[in-house]
C-alpha cells in the first residue's frame, strides 16, 4: 500500500483512537436534518458485487422501506454500500468516517484527475500513532512531526502517541 498511496513509501500513515473519533463525529454532526447521515466509524468489508446485491435483497429493513417508498430506502442502501470495497483491497484493512450531506465538498488534483473530498475536523488529542513509510526518512520525520504537535498539544499529551517505521 505505501507504494500506491503514499509518494512509493516515503509517506505518513496516522492512526487515531476510533472510539474518540466516533463520539466526536457523532457529536459534531448530530442534527436535525434527515438528509445528513453520519455513521459511526465502520471498518470496510470486502466483499464482490454479487454478494453485496444479495445482502442488500436480503435486508428486512430494506424490503420494509420500500415496500411504504420512503425515503429511507435509499438512505439505508447508501449506508450500507459506503461500507463495502472489493476483495482485491482487503490488505488496506480500511477504516472509514461516512458524512453525507453535513460537510462541503472541496476538490484536489491527483495525477490524471480531480478528485472530490470532504475534511473532517477532529482534536489532534485523538491521535496515537504516527508510522512513516519504508523509504521515509524516520529520524527527521518523526522530529519534525514531534516538534509540530508538542506545539498543538503539549509534551504531557505527546506520550501516548507511538511512532514507528513500516517494514514492508
Amino acid at each position: 500500500m505505501w507504494r500506491s498511496y503514499s509518494d512509493d513509501g516515503y509517506g505518513v500513515m496516522l492512526g487515531f483512537d476510533r472510539d474518540g473519533l466516533e463520539k466526536h463525529v457523532n457529536e459534531l454532526y448530530k442534527n436535525d436534518n434527515p438528509m445528513s447521515l453520519a455513521m459511526p466509524v465502520v471498518d470496510c468489508e470486502y466483499i464482490d458485487n454479487e454478494k453485496i446485491s444479495a445482502e442488500l435483497a436480503d435486508d428486512k429493513d430494506l424490503e420494509e422501506y420500500r415496500a411504504k417508498g420512503n425515503i429511507l430506502a435509499l438512505s439505508k442502501v447508501l449506508e450500507n454500500s459506503l461500507k463495502y470495497k472489493h476483495p482485491c483491497f482487503h490488505d488496506e484493512k480500511e477504516t472509514r468516517v461516512i458524512i453525507v450531506g453535513a460537510l462541503q465538498e472541496k476538490y484536489r488534483i491527483s495525477k490524471h484527475s480531480i478528485v472530490p473530498y470532504q475534511e473532517l475536523i477532529f482534536p489532534v488529542s485523538l491521535l496515537n500513532e504516527v508510522m512513516f513509510g519504508p523509504k521515509a526518512d524516520f529520524e527527521r520525520n518523526r522530529f519534525s512531526i514531534s516538534n509540530m504537535l508538542k506545539n498543538k498539544l503539549g509534551e504531557v499529551h505527546m506520550r501516548h502517541i507511538r511512532f514507528e517505521k513500516s517494514e514492508l
